[in-house]
């Protein structure tokens, strides 16, 4: 006689639940007798008093266990509920025929090739909040702008609550009209920067801590070594020292 094993925690295929006639509702009659209010007098305290001996579990509280396999013509008897049309692993307990089992062939899971790193990089979000040219298009000629600006004016920019740093988005065919507009940001696109620069603009990078603007300066500092001097500063500090000599 098979038995199958009543485990909860793999998902429904079928057996004994919302598949097989719609999911059970445990203690019905007790919950329609409190819909209708004939508990109600167990809230009565000036007439009911509330004691073990009368103390009630909550509906569907203690569920009935099924026991299965007891006699060959009973209620879960013989094939104990499970039907006879599936055998083999459908009978020999339900944790032996685990979702996602294809048979005869492997799983659609381990058939399906891994992404590679080129692939994976192109499916993670962008780290920036983009901004696009047609929101730039609403400031004046001439203007200094970044996010904070843009917010403050009341232009529609998305918001910056999950990535703190600023891209300038933009593509081809988009139209750029503002002159002279110079836009603070920590990314441009090349589009963008293109189309800004046409127009007599400028586009100032910002850095990513901190969000101060990178000028030439800065990059000439940084660029070949950090905490020393780089090639340029080490030049014009030789020769001060030759013309102090």
């Amino acid at each position: 006689m098979g038995m199958k094993a009543q485990v909860w925690w793999i998902r429904n295929n079928g057996f004994d639940g919302p598949a097989k006639g719609g999911a059970r509702l445990w203690d019905s009659r007790r919950r329609e007798s409190r819909r209708r209010g004939e508990e109600l007098f167990r809230h009565d305290v000036d007439n009911f008093e509330l004691c073990v001996h009368n103390l009630l579990a909550a509906p569907g509280s203690n569920k009935r266990k099924v026991c299965r396999g007891r006699g060959k013509y009973g209620h879960h008897g013989r094939t104990c509920g499970f039907g006879t049309t599936k055998n083999g692993a459908h009978k020999r307990g339900r944790r032996t025929l685990n979702p996602g089992y294809e048979g005869n062939q492997k799983p659609l899971h381990l058939k399906t090739p891994k992404l590679l790193p080129s692939q994976r990089d192109s499916m993670k979000q962008d780290p920036y909040t983009p901004i696009s040219l047609a929101i730039l298009n609403m400031c004046d000629d001439g203007d200094e702008v970044d996010y904070m600006e843009l917010f403050v004016r009341g232009l529609p920019v998305p918001s910056r609550k999950r990535f703190d740093r600023v891209k300038i988005k933009a593509s081809e065919t988009d139209e750029f009209t503002v002159k002279n507009l110079t836009v603070l940001a920590h990314a441009f696109e090349p589009a963008a920067r293109e189309k800004i620069e046409e127009n007599g603009g400028r586009c100032i990078r910002l850095s990513d801590v901190g969000s101060l603007p990178i000028d030439e300066k800065w990059m000439s500092t940084n660029e070949f070594q950090v905490g020393g001097d780089s090639k340029e500063d080490a030049a014009e500090a030789a020769e001060e020292k030759a013309s102090e000599e």
